[in-house]
């Protein structure tokens, strides 16, 4: 038991000294995609205890969280609680992973903690690493028959995801199925599987009436059905460009060693409900990213099911090719579209480790970026690009909203006091985008403004929005380094990031 303790105790230190480097590099407001609109709620909090959802549905046991913490000390502290979190559910896919007797428990636990999708948001303030650990711990809970703990677990991950109820079946079956294998009746194991159902549910509801007595039904509408024509290569392409071609050939591969064996051990080990339990964490993962695919995080508790199917079925030598598809994947991705150029075939793309540092770099350092551009370019120039920063940045920096601009009712362009109004910059997805370049291109006055676009925003505008940018401006890159500017700003606060005229 002591050898044991020793060997958990190594893998949260591990997790957590790897997680705390992670999250020293990136920063607050991280990668995420919503990372910005969650760092500003606990601006809000702080600044006016006024309370406003970062995203539909909401994340209310995150956002709770995250106050709380910066409150008492700041952006490192709401890092810290990621970090531990995010630290405790490798560990707790440590101890489940022996629990089922899983081939190569060590693997397991750094096939998780090295995976881009999980190790990028480790260090806040998205919720996709710590939602997934409280999963992790209600699944282990569940195994022990620990229904309150599950349930608890559970409820805390759905706090901070609302998709995640639907993962309430796998927790109530290994629940149940753990008390099945002490020799419980059916009927006691099922009302243990449903105590536990039943208080994840409970907690959620708790944790999510405030917002739908706001709200109302308005809380669910978030991404917007689209067509099995859009949908089908959108999921193909996020599946297989977040987790690799190798991760899917692992995963074939097992599945064929499987059958060929067909032998009566492997059918052996499917007990405490183990099996179902991930093809149901799946399922759940890929009908998810199905529905929504525009971030493959959404399918992590995939990962998660395919981890304790290799450990519990397959062989070492299979363990250890899916801890080298996570880490592949954080390296090269084999891509058959670039997104950036509207081109469709086959080619090598740098890895989500990368990725991750571009995303922690534009959302935290973007409004500099910005700035730096529009001070390069000449006077009379609109930039279109993609616009981000916090709440807290704007205030230090002298960026500077203009509602309205050149006559477009509901359309904002930003530019900065320290470089005037003529130069400004609009928001690649600003929606009447089409409307103000055409203002622009049919202007006579002879004060034409001159175009210009971020070069990796094109393609995507013309796939979305039928848009030629290259018919009114022409191409720029921007910013292309993200260690170096990681690096430089690296143990600053969110605001103290932000370059103001009188720092240049």
């Amino acid at each position: 038991m002591l050898m044991t303790w020793r060997r958990e105790i190594a893998v949260f230190t591990g997790a957590a000294l790897l997680f705390a480097a992670v999250a020293a590099v990136l920063g607050l407001p991280g990668p995420d995609g919503n990372a910005i609109g969650t760092y500003d709620v606990i601006g809000r909090l702080a600044h006016s205890f006024t309370y406003a959802i970062s995203r539909t549905p909401g994340q209310p046991f995150l956002d709770y969280c995250n106050f709380v913490f910066w409150s008492l000390g700041g952006d490192w502290a709401v890092q810290a609680w990621f970090v531990l979190v995010s630290a405790l559910g490798v560990t707790a896919l440590y101890r489940l992973l022996h629990e089922i007797r899983g081939s190569a428990p060590l693997a397991g636990a750094l096939t998780l903690a090295l995976h881009p999708l999980f190790l990028g948001h480790s260090g806040g303030v998205g919720d996709f690493a710590v939602s997934l650990s409280f999963l992790i711990g209600a699944l282990l809970a569940g195994v022990r028959g620990m229904a309150v703990a599950a349930g608890l677990a559970l409820g805390l991950a759905v706090g901070c995801r609302l998709a995640f109820c639907i993962y309430v079946v796998p927790v109530a079956i290994l629940t149940a199925m753990s008390w099945r294998a002490r020799g419980a009746s059916w009927r006691a194991a099922a009302i243990k599987g449903a105590c536990a159902s039943l208080l994840a549910g409970g907690l959620s509801l708790l944790m999510y009436a405030p917002l739908f007595a706001f709200y109302g039904w308005s809380l669910l509408k978030n991404f917007p059905m689209q067509s099995l024509r859009y949908l089908v290569p959108a999921f193909a392409y996020r599946s297989l460009v977040g987790y690799g071609v190798m991760f899917w050939a692992a995963a074939a591969g097992l599945v064929l060693w499987a059958l060929r064996r067909r032998s009566r051990a492997i059918l052996l080990k499917s007990h405490n409900g183990v099996a179902p339990a991930a093809v149901f964490l799946l399922l759940g993962g890929l009908a998810t990213l199905f529905r929504i695919p525009s971030k493959p995080e959404y399918a992590l508790p995939l990962l998660a099911g395919a981890i304790l199917l290799f450990q519990r079925y397959g062989a070492k030598g299979w363990t250890y090719a899916l801890l080298l598809s996570s880490v592949a994947a954080g390296v090269l991705v084999l891509s058959p579209y670039d997104n950036q150029r509207d081109v469709y075939g086959w080619r090598f793309d740098t890895g989500w480790y990368v990725k991750i540092l571009e995303q922690a770099r534009d959302n935290r350092l973007q409004i500099n970026i910005i700035r730096t551009a529009l001070a390069s370019l000449p006077q009379r120039t609109l930039l279109v690009a993609r616009t981000g920063w916090t709440e807290a940045q704007a205030q230090r920096s002298d960026v500077k909203a203009i509602p309205g601009y050149k006559g477009v009712e509901g359309l904002t362009a930003y530019a900065f006091a320290g470089l005037g109004e003529d130069r400004v910059v609009v928001h690649f997805q600003e929606p009447k985008l089409k409307e103000l370049l055409a203002r622009i291109d049919t202007d006579q006055s002879g004060q034409r403004l001159a175009v210009v676009y971020e070069r990796k925003i094109a393609g995507q505008l013309r796939r979305w929005d039928r848009l030629d940018l290259a018919q009114y401006g022409k191409a720029v890159i921007l910013s292309s380094a993200p260690w170096p500017a990681l690096r430089k700003h690296a143990g600053q606060s969110n605001a103290a990031a932000v370059e103001t005229p009188a720092a240049r």
